[in-house]
């Protein structure tokens, strides 16, 4: 894969004390060990791990091509799902609980600008107890979660290389 130009920001979300819930937290420890490995090929990534997303998330995303939340899902028979986030009409949270489409609502009326792309990344899980560890099937989705975003990223390497070509034959 070519260097990622773009700069993306991806935000993994989870709870190693709750079982699947820390699908997020195994994926962020994956890309740090790809990011440590070959930094020239993926040196325009940021990181970062929370417990869930919240407002002050916008400032990570402020200079960002593009974002990337990922998170386990109550759904494990749905597998691993991919699908772009668009921007919320209004700001709607709770004490636990911030959606995507809201944070880019807040985004762009704090920075008076379009939010970047943004991508969900969520891997179906079934199990959410305290002390649980992974379930077989979180298991495979995160093997399947972590392909799929290589193949995304990939693909955002590309993309971003026509364009670049593109412009400059204008």
């Amino acid at each position: 894969m070519a260097p990622l130009p773009l700069s993306i920001c991806i935000f993994c979300f989870g709870n190693s004390a709750r079982g699947d819930d820390a699908l997020g937290e195994h994926l962020h420890a994956r890309l740090q060990e790809k990011l440590a490995r070959q930094p020239e090929r993926y040196g325009n990534i940021q990181l970062v791990l929370d417990f869930q997303l919240a407002p002050e998330h916008i400032f990570d995303l402020h200079s960002a091509d593009i974002g990337i939340f990922i998170d386990a899902h109550e759904n494990a028979a749905s597998g691993v799902q991919w699908q772009r986030v668009t921007t919320g009409s209004r700001l709607h949270f709770s004490s636990h609980h911030l959606p995507p489409e809201s944070l880019l609502f807040l985004f762009e009326e704090t920075f008076e600008k379009p939010a970047p792309r943004c991508y969900l990344l969520s891997m179906g899980a079934e199990g959410f107890e305290l002390g649980d560890g992974l379930s077989t099937t979180a298991q495979a989705n995160l093997d399947q979660a972590e392909k799929l975003l290589e193949e995304k990223l990939q693909a955002f390497a590309a993309q971003d290389k026509r364009l670049s070509s593109s412009a400059c034959l204008r």
